[in-house]
C-alpha cells in the first residue's frame, strides 16, 4: 500500500501541475493512508458516504469549502479534510477526518482513539445491551407523559469513553417556527460497566420527536 501511495503522489504531482487532478484521486490517496492506519480487516468498514463533510481549506481564517467526489480538484488549497465514515456491526457509526496538505500528504496522524480495543482484537462486542442502558435509565429517570430517547451510543472524546445517551423530555413546547423545545434531562451511562455518569438539566433544547416510553 506504501508503494500505491507513493506512485499516486508522483502521478498526482503531474496531473496537478497539469491541472487535471480530480477529487476522487485525492479521495483515494486519503484512502490509501488510512488503509496502512487500520489495515485490510478493518478498511472494509470504512467508506466515502454521500451526503459527507468533507471541505477544503483556503485559510483558516475563512469559513471552509465543501469538498465534492467527481469533481475537478479545486487551485490554490492548502488543506482537504476528507470524511470516512465507520460502521462496524453493533457499535453504531462514526467518523473521523484524513487530512492533507497542498501536496495530497498526510497533514496530521489520523486519530482513531474511538474505535474500541475488542473490535481491533475482533473480539466480541464488551458493550452493555441496549435493553440493559434501558433499564439503567428506568430507574434514574422520571417517566413523562412527552416521551424519553433510545439509548445512543458514543464515544467521549473528553472522558475517552463510550457512553449510552438518553434524554428524557420534562416539558413540551412549540416555538414560532414550529419547532419542538423542551426541558430535557440527560443521562449518561457509561456503555462497558453501566455506571451512570452524570445527569444533565437542559432548560431549552430544540429536540427531536421522541417514542413515549
Amino acid at each position: 500500500m506504501r508503494i500505491k501511495i507513493l506512485l499516486l503522489l508522483v502521478l498526482s504531482s503531474s496531473l496537478m501541475q497539469a491541472q487535471k487532478l480530480m477529487s476522487d484521486d485525492a479521495i483515494e490517496i486519503s484512502k490509501g493512508y488510512l488503509y496502512e492506519y487500520v489495515g485490510p480487516d478493518l478498511i472494509r468498514f470504512f467508506d466515502f458516504a454521500i451526503p459527507n463533510s468533507s471541505y477544503y481549506v483556503f485559510d483558516r481564517n475563512q469559513p471552509l469549502t465543501p469538498f465534492e467526489p467527481d469533481k475537478k480538484l479545486k487551485k490554490n488549497f492548502s488543506e482537504i479534510w476528507i470524511q470516512w465514515n465507520f460502521s462496524y456491526p453493533e457499535f453504531g457509526d462514526s467518523s473521523l477526518w484524513v487530512k492533507l496538505n497542498a501536496d495530497l500528504e498526510l497533514l496530521e496522524s489520523i486519530d482513531l482513539d474511538f474505535i474500541p480495543e475488542y473490535v481491533w482484537k475482533n473480539e466480541s462486542d464488551e458493550f452493555i445491551s441496549v435493553a440493559e442502558a434501558e433499564a439503567i435509565g428506568d430507574s434514574i429517570l422520571k417517566k413523562t407523559e412527552f416521551g424519553r430517547s433510545e439509548p445512543r451510543l458514543t464515544f467521549d472524546k473528553e472522558k475517552y469513553k463510550y457512553i449510552y445517551t438518553i434524554e428524557n423530555r420534562l416539558s413540551n413546547k412549540t416555538d414560532i417556527f414550529g419547532k419542538d423545545r423542551a426541558m430535557v434531562e440527560i443521562l449518561e451511562i457509561d456503555a462497558v460497566t453501566g455506571e451512570p455518569f452524570e445527569l444533565i438539566k437542559s432548560e431549552d433544547k430544540l429536540i427531536m420527536r421522541y417514542n413515549k416510553r
